[in-house]
This record gives structure tokens, C-alpha cells and sequence, in this order.
């Protein structure tokens, strides 16, 4: 097929398992910093992680494990009332979606754009709906975390993360399941070794 890559203005899509060159933030910074794991005491468990310490089936299994992840905080923080508590949810929610972002970007998308059909266009959307969560969470980083303003920012966080997470496990992951199933077990394992550089385990 012709080169996918082409159409895709301002980002360098690399061979699988290099680094991809990711849109700057506004601070001049281009890399999400490594997930911190933050207990929270209280009424309110944080989620088992022991899905990190396993190994999914496949690349689809770990995203979507990656994607339950922050849907389970987003819960948690809808319930509670304490101030202290929803900071500290929301700073896990950051390092969440910023690790499973760079995932996402240098391993799972270039493989998505390079080999499908349908996958550059995909994968451009995915990556503008990324920009729009990474510029949600640096605003929030530089609010006071509690006031209305802090929840009403982190509700659009939530709006934004829960369309972007049913698009793509409506559309790219069914078509990555189709045509990328021999790749996927690789990409899974790709992506265990840069989430545990990450997080610097």
C-alpha cells in the first residue's frame, strides 16, 4: 500500500518499537512523565494493579485493561466528596492516561498506520483527541484542586477520555483484531517493556 505515514502532519511515525516524536506541550516538554503509583487512605481503595504484574493476552487486552483502569478512578472520584481524595485520584487519572498514551503512540498506532487500510485516518483522529486530553491535564495540574472550576475541567477530562476510549474500541480495535492478529502478542510485549521503563520498575 502507499505510505501511510505521509498524510500524517507533525508527527514521525517510526518502525515499531522506536521512538515516535510526540506533539510538544506548551511548556516546551514533549514527554509524559513516569506513572506515579499513589495510595489513597480512606473510604475509597484504589483499584488492583495486579493487571500490570500479569501479562494480557494480547495488545487489545492490555489497552483495554489500561482503559478499565481509568474508568474504575473516574468512579472513584465521582464518589467522594473529599477534596484530598479527588486530588489524588486525579493525579493517578494524569499518570494513567499520559503512560498509556505513550503506548499508544510509539507502539500501538504506528503499527495501526503502517499496516491497515483504514488506519492513518484512525489513528489521526485518536492522535488530535490525545492532544486535547494532554492539554486538559496540564490545565488541571495548574488548578487548585478544590474548587468547582478543578471539577468542572476534570468532568470535561471524563467527557473527553470516555468518547475517545469508545471510538477506538468500537472502531481501531476491531480492525487491529482483523488485520493485525498475527502482530499482536509482539505489540503486547513491546508495550510491557516500555510501561515498565516508564514507570521505572
Amino acid at each position: 500500500m502507499p505510505n501511510a505515514r505521509a498524510g500524517m502532519v507533525g508527527y514521525a511515525f517510526p518502525t515499531r518499537g522506536t521512538a515516535l516524536a510526540l506533539p510538544e506541550h506548551s511548556d516546551g516538554t514533549n514527554a509524559a512523565p513516569a506513572a506515579s503509583h499513589r495510595h489513597v487512605s480512606g473510604e475509597h481503595s484504589m483499584p488492583s494493579r495486579r493487571n500490570d504484574q500479569e501479562h494480557p493476552a494480547d495488545a487489545i487486552a492490555m489497552l483495554k485493561a489500561d482503559h478499565q483502569r481509568v474508568k474504575d478512578l473516574f468512579a472513584q472520584y465521582e464518589a467522594t466528596s473529599n477534596p484530598d481524595t479527588k486530588r489524588t485520584l486525579a493525579d493517578q487519572v494524569f499518570a494513567e492516561l499520559e503512560t498509556h498514551a505513550q503506548l499508544e503512540e510509539n507502539v500501538f498506532y504506528p503499527a495501526v498506520n503502517e499496516d491497515t487500510d483504514e488506519g492513518p485516518e484512525l489513528v489521526k483522529e485518536s492522535l488530535s483527541e490525545h492532544g486535547t486530553v494532554k492539554t486538559l491535564i496540564q490545565a488541571l495540574r495548574s488548578m487548585a484542586h478544590d474548587t468547582e472550576a478543578f471539577d468542572a475541567k476534570f468532568q470535561e477530562l471524563i467527557h473527553n477520555v470516555e468518547h475517545h476510549v469508545e471510538e477506538e474500541e468500537s472502531e481501531m480495535f476491531p480492525l487491529a483484531e482483523q488485520e493485525l492478529a498475527e502482530d499482536l502478542e509482539e505489540l503486547s510485549e513491546e508495550m510491557q517493556e516500555l510501561k515498565a521503563e516508564l514507570q521505572g520498575s
